[in-house]
């Protein structure tokens, strides 16, 4: 399971950024963290990797806030 807190942890270690969990909006668009469209695969990678489960390319689009991967990889 990934929820919330790995998955800001993936992210700062994977795509060298300083999220915190307390001043971090988890609905904000992962744009809007500083983190573009290779960066998003970068992180899509890594938590393909570690949930062992690859994420469809039609449910791409909906993954655009860490609350909605950490939904999809619960």
């Amino acid at each position: 399971m990934i929820n919330e807190v790995a998955i800001l942890e993936i992210i700062n270690k994977t795509l060298d950024k300083s999220l915190d969990l307390a001043t971090t909006p988890l609905d904000q668009p992962l744009e809007s963290l500083g983190i573009d469209s290779l960066d998003f695969y970068t992180l899509l990678v890594e938590l393909e990797a570690h949930a062992g489960r690859k994420v469809p390319d039609e449910v791409l689009p909906k993954l655009q806030t860490i609350h909605a991967l950490a939904d999809f990889f619960k």
